[in-house]
């Protein structure tokens, strides 16, 4: 038989380690949703993804499970832009790419069940997020506003290639403002709550 102390400590243990559906604060989402500025209507999105992403056999059922949940926007990655773009510092080339696109998708690598990006990876975002374009996360088979999420693991002086974990937060049984302005900066009219591909 469970005495009542233990079932509240159950249920207390319960209530912390259950994931939010985000870890934003009200400020934060606001000011994301305030912040956005769309691109040309005819940009493309771009896929932050890592090497080994793009090279991964579920790479081509990843973009089409991303097709269906943002119809509107073509999706280009690294790969897919203009020989001249390499030669650019990396610093502007993240100013202009994101000046150039209508929005970004953030695509992190998955390792015993948990997500990872690299710091470059997070420049990027960042870059779109200074320019105030849209920036999902595309985890568990639905996007995500990016400050939904949490990234973990950051180091004061962390070596280049640290990586860092992408907290993703649980479904929300309704839309969230921050997926919503994403999603209409993109083009695509949000449908209905816990969008999934498939």
């Amino acid at each position: 038989m469970i005495r009542l102390e233990e079932m509240n400590v159950r249920t207390t243990v319960a209530a912390v380690t259950a994931r939010p559906v985000s870890y934003a604060t009200r400020d934060q989402a606001r000011a994301y949703v305030a912040s956005l500025a769309p691109g040309p209507a005819d940009a493309p999105a771009y896929l932050i993804a890592s090497p080994a992403a793009r090279d991964s056999y579920r790479w081509p059922r990843w973009i089409a499970e991303l097709a269906a949940l943002l119809p509107g926007p073509e999706l280009i990655a690294w790969p897919d832009l203009p020989d001249s773009f390499a030669s650019i510092p990396a610093g502007q080339r993240r100013g202009r790419l994101a000046a150039d696109m209508r929005g970004a998708v953030v695509l992190p690598d998955k390792q015993l069940g948990r997500r990872w990006i690299g710091l470059a990876a997070e420049a990027e975002a960042s870059a779109f997020l200074e320019t105030g374009r849209p920036v999902l996360v595309f985890a568990e088979g639905r996007l995500t506003a990016w400050p939904d999420c949490r990234l973990a693991g950051r180091q004061v002086q962390a070596p280049k290639f640290t990586p860092l974990e992408v907290l993703i937060p649980a479904a929300s049984p309704r839309p969230l403002p921050t997926l919503d302005a994403s999603l209409r900066a993109l083009g695509r009219v949000p449908a209905a709550p816990g969008m999934r591909a498939g």
